[in-house]
């Protein structure tokens, strides 16, 4: 949901990146108040709730407004959209600072000149996910169809509900492209159906009871438990449109979750809500 940028980026791959956060040992003293702060805090992570919050705002964020964002809810998994990949580093240490330990992979990105004039990933933006386990495995593909800019999906092999499951975050083709959107959710689907567990977030740019969603809401479901291929005024909006505020943020589940447990939203700095969701794997 662009409709606001001036111009289009040019696209450009950048390898998936992983970012590590190294982990107190486990002799570590905690008597002082403040690292026992730390622990109680660490605690607090909900190993069930995954997340999702395209970051896009005009003027800028920081930092650490997102990291900020993050620990209010302290999810196990989060996907973000729209990150400036240079800020992924330091989204990460602000987190830690909260005593939040997170591990982050990056897929594909364009240039922005708003995340900086240098080409190459200190100038790039971009999908990224957060996990607060340590990510065994990553990568991205590029949609074959970008549309007017450059787009794609990053995956992470992550624990969520106390199993191994496959993440997938993306950010699907904006404005009046539906026809590129359902060839980009289809090529997503297709990833997808394989693996035994996923969970796919991120900001699809199209209500759930458009045809450009139907590759998706026939495989997975939506977190919402009113969100789906059948229009329902129950379905939480999660973004800001014209005239009336949309639903564009999704948590979808296949069938190795429960059924749609319902999401919580949280209006944030973004024109995006942070849509969440806590998730019971049935095997």
């Amino acid at each position: 949901m662009r409709a606001k940028r001036r111009s289009a980026m040019v696209g450009a791959l950048l390898g998936a990146c992983v970012f590590l956060v190294p982990e107190a040992s486990a002799g570590a003293q905690t008597d002082n108040p403040r690292a026992a702060d730390t622990d109680a805090r660490e605690a607090a992570v909900h190993p069930n709730r995954v997340a999702t919050m395209n970051l896009f705002k005009p003027g800028g964020r920081k930092p650490w407004t997102t990291a900020q964002e993050i620990a209010k809810h302290a999810p196990q998994v989060v996907g973000l959209q729209e990150v400036c990949l240079r800020d992924t580093d330091a989204i990460v240490r602000h987190l830690k600072e909260r005593g939040l330990t997170y591990y982050a992979t990056v897929g594909p990105a364009s240039q922005k000149f708003g995340c900086g004039r240098r080409w190459g990933i200190r100038g790039s933006y971009g999908n990224v996910i957060l996990s607060a386990t340590p990510i065994t495995d990553s990568g991205h593909q590029s949609y074959p169809e970008g549309g007017s800019e450059g787009r794609s999906f990053v995956w992470a092999n992550a624990v969520v509900d106390g199993v191994e499951t496959k993440i997938f975050n993306t950010h699907l083709a904006q404005g009046p492209q539906a026809d590129v959107r359902e060839k980009q959710a289809r090529f997503l689907a297709d990833h997808v159906k394989p693996h035994t567990r996923a969970i796919v977030l991120g900001d699809f740019n199209s209500e759930p009871w458009l045809p450009a969603m139907s590759p998706m809401t026939s495989l997975l479901w939506d977190a919402d438990p009113y969100c789906g291929p059948v229009q329902d005024k129950r379905c939480t909006p999660t973004a800001d449109a014209s005239p009336n505020r949309k639903k564009f943020d999704y948590v979808f589940l296949n069938r190795a979750y429960a059924p749609p447990p319902g999401v919580s939203t949280h209006n944030t700095f973004s024109d995006h809500d942070l849509v969440y969701a806590d998730v019971k794997a049935k095997f």
